[in-house]
């Protein structure tokens, strides 16, 4: 990806073209015209939010985008920053994201016994955790004592799979098998579909799932943000994944 053509520099590039003209145009008057709130636009524009396919489709029509910027303004991807394997191996454990997404609530004091009761994981393991994702300067302490979070959502740099991979998911999906027996169904959605599928439109089929995920997450992230949740989808072929237990039943 260019630079000069990703949505960041778009946005960038508009607000600052409208500054030149007139030196006292505020990033307030950029969102006024877009039509975001301030803070979405300044966290999109930071590349900390993605801006749902709704509103970047009613930016597209304020701005005078070229067809190949507004066919990528339209449908590029959530920003993420990209880890190696080495790198995401030292955050591998579930409570290291829980963590990132924990700065943006209200109530963080940047004490490690805050981010522990509230995760229900030892403090100690909590002290470690900031170490490390500061020491890889995806955590920074304000001059107030809190912490924030100095990235976008942390992805691996391919999709090659390895053990802190599924570590990561395994830990996931069992915390989704918990919250099963001990969250209340208001609290909860758990969806599930078994269907015989072309597999040549997999590639498609996972673009449109990385997509609804993006949109819940530009709902769920607006307005204040005082609980912390996990959003998984699960597309696996039960053929293999029955083959597998069968054998070993039969063992």
């Amino acid at each position: 990806m260019q630079s000069g053509t990703d949505i960041r520099s778009i946005m960038q590039r508009e607000f600052q073209l409208r500054k030149k003209r007139n030196p006292s145009y505020s990033l307030r008057a950029f969102a006024r015209f877009l039509g975001l709130g301030v803070t979405s636009l300044s966290e999109a524009m930071a590349g900390k939010r993605m801006l749902s396919r709704h509103s970047r489709a009613l930016i597209v029509e304020k701005l005078a985008l070229s067809p190949g910027e507004q066919r990528y303004f339209l449908d590029g991807d959530r920003p993420k920053l990209s880890l190696r394997e080495d790198q995401f191996a030292m955050i591998a454990e579930w409570y290291h994201p829980a963590i990132l997404e924990m700065t943006h609530m209200a109530g963080q004091d940047g004490s490690s016994r805050w981010f522990a009761d509230a995760l229900g994981v030892h403090q100690d393991l909590i002290e470690e955790a900031l170490d490390r994702l500061q020491n890889l300067d995806l955590l920074s302490r304000k001059e107030d004592g809190t912490f924030e979070a100095m990235t976008p959502p942390v992805a691996t740099t391919n999709t090659v799979s390895s053990s802190a991979v599924r570590r990561h998911h395994q830990q996931i999906l069992s915390l989704a098998g918990q919250s099963l027996d001990h969250v209340p169904m208001a609290a909860r959605e758990f969806c599930n579909m078994t269907m015989a599928i072309n597999p040549e439109a997999l590639p498609k089929a996972k673009k449109i799932l990385r997509h609804a995920m993006e949109e819940a997450m530009e709902l769920l992230e607006t307005g204040d943000r005082t609980e912390l949740y996990s959003l998984s989808l699960g597309l696996f072929p039960l053929k293999d994944h029955l083959s597998t237990e069968q054998s070993k039943q039969e063992q």
